[in-house]
């Protein structure tokens, strides 16, 4: 199980919670769908792990809207 530091992965704070989990989930799905269209699975790790690495290493942005709450 991988156990990253919260503070990496947030950039110190600057990326919420919310928006991390978000966009892990999302690469891990674009991961999955890609593996389904090679007709290749990732045998070593889990994608959610992958996706999280790819966040780590900064392969992945992860650009939050300003406009979170609706406000105009």
């Amino acid at each position: 199980m991988l156990n990253p530091d919260i503070n990496k992965m947030t950039r110190n704070g600057s990326i919420s919670h919310f928006s991390l989990v978000t966009a892990t989930a999302k690469l891990a799905r674009d991961i999955v769908d890609d593996a389904k269209a090679n007709n290749d699975r990732p045998v070593d790790d889990k994608e959610v792990t992958m996706a999280m690495e790819k966040i780590l290493k900064g392969d992945c942005s992860i650009i939050e809207s300003t406009d979170l709450h609706g406000d105009k």
